[in-house]
């Protein structure tokens, strides 16, 4: 994982809020994908605040766009993903 990487959870009155910072590779994707798996089954809402993101490696953002389409198909879609920012999209 990126040295730097930090995912900051804050609870709203719309859903969950994911803040991330630091830099975000493959490891830093996997990370992200198993706090979803894990805040996916507790709200039907999550924010994923992708502003503090410096730098977002090809590779990282494959694994994230993978892995989410996994848990689309696992969750059967019932959490909603709204990612904020323009470091990383779906």
């Amino acid at each position: 994982m990126a040295a730097n990487f930090k995912i900051q959870k804050e609870n709203q009155t719309q859903g969950l809020c994911l803040k991330l910072t630091g830099d975000f590779d493959g490891t830093s994707a996997l990370e992200l994908v198993d706090v979803l798996n894990v805040c996916s089954k507790m709200t039907d809402k999550i924010f994923l605040d992708t502003g503090g993101l410096q730098e977002v490696w090809g590779f990282g953002r494959a694994v994230f766009e993978d892995a989410c389409s996994d848990l689309r198909e696992i969750r059967g879609g019932t959490t909603k993903l709204i990612v904020t920012g323009d470091k990383l999209s779906l």
